[in-house]
């Protein structure tokens, strides 16, 4: 799995596409909603992937990739439980962040993409 950013968005957070492939030799089933994805950009998250309502299965070939558009704004503070609340700041302050995404699957488990940084000047 790879973060793919296209640009900053107008409050500076990441626009991203998130990138995951198969790697096997044999297809593969993959099912997600519109929560599967989490973008991680430092203390920060946003849960996609965009425009998916219900739940979608899709039959990869081998090496196939299926890409995840994440779109702007929907960003809240990362929580370790509760609910999330409204986010202040509501633009990305100047900083390096650490960014990674990870992908729910469902019946368990969490696959992790590697982690890069995104630099806001």
């Amino acid at each position: 799995m790879l973060v793919s950013t296209q640009r900053p968005a107008a409050d500076r957070f990441p626009v991203a596409v998130v990138e995951m492939w198969n790697n096997a030799v044999d297809e593969v089933l993959v099912e997600y909603d519109a929560d599967s994805v989490v973008l991680h950009c430092g203390p920060y998250e946003q849960h996609g992937p965009a425009e998916v309502f219900g739940r979608r299965r899709e039959v990869l070939d081998p090496h196939e990739e299926l890409n995840f558009k994440m779109l702007p704004g929907g960003w809240t503070r990362s929580v370790t439980g509760g609910e999330r609340d409204l986010m202040l700041p509501t633009e990305l302050p100047k900083g390096k962040y650490e960014m990674w995404a990870t992908f729910k699957i469902p019946g368990g488990g969490v696959v992790e993409s590697d982690r890069s940084f995104y630099l806001v000047q």
